[in-house]
């Protein structure tokens, strides 16, 4: 019976340890499509703002918030900032600060 009580709690042991290890393995997964993901995302960005530098005269936002009026003069021209309700957000551009 000693020896069967051995078996059984190194057979326990070894399930515990094997549980263990695919959890660190399934936490590992995620952490690198989490890194990928970002990776991807922030490639995208490089390969937007290349795009933007290649052609400056090209403005990226829509006409209507780009033409602001002056009210001293009454003059419109083009504004320098792009004014949206997500400024300063993650992912939402703004002035980037």
């Amino acid at each position: 019976m000693e020896k069967l009580d051995k078996k059984a709690l190194a057979r326990a042991r070894v399930k515990r340890v094997q549980l263990i290890y695919r959890q660190v393995a399934q936490h590992h997964r995620a952490t690198d499509l989490a890194v990928e993901a970002q990776q991807a995302f922030l490639a995208g960005l490089q390969e937007a703002s290349r795009e933007a530098e290649a052609h400056p005269d090209t403005v990226v936002w829509s006409a209507q918030t780009q033409m602001i009026r002056d009210k001293l003069t009454g003059k419109k021209r083009a504004s320098t900032d792009r004014w949206n309700r997500f400024a300063g957000t993650s992912g939402g551009g703004g002035m980037g600060r």
